[in-house]
């Protein structure tokens, strides 16, 4: 099975964050970065490992 890379966009807006995965066009939304990005899938998700330091130094 080959590894998917997909890429995670995070940013932030009035009232929290904002994650998007653009290529498969996947939003979310936190109260943190951390938790914009967590919350575009479950934690084993592609999109948490990605060039992400939060991910890195929790884990």
């Amino acid at each position: 099975m080959k590894d998917l890379r997909l890429i995670a966009v995070v940013w932030k807006e009035e009232e929290g964050y904002v994650s998007m995965c653009p290529e498969l066009g996947v939003p979310s939304r936190g109260d943190s970065p951390d938790e914009a990005l967590e919350n575009l899938g479950p934690r084993d998700n592609p999109f948490r490992k990605l060039n992400n330091p939060a991910f890195a130094a929790n884990n």
